[in-house]
């Protein structure tokens, strides 16, 4: 599902193109992909590690 940016996000709640209900959502959206990247880079860097210290 597709999410807008946090400034468009904004500016369309500041100016009511969006509920209240839909910002919420929309946020979780934005806040659900944060994570997902954050995990993606938590793991690539625990790799990273684990292989260096199997090559010492």
């Amino acid at each position: 599902m597709a999410h807008h940016d946090l400034k468009e996000l904004l500016r369309l709640w500041e100016r009511d193109g969006i509920t209240t209900e839909q910002a919420i959502g929309q946020i979780l959206l934005v806040l659900w992909s944060f994570n997902q990247r954050l995990l993606k880079l938590e793991a690539t860097r625990n790799g990273s590690a684990k292989a260096t210290r199997r090559k010492r």
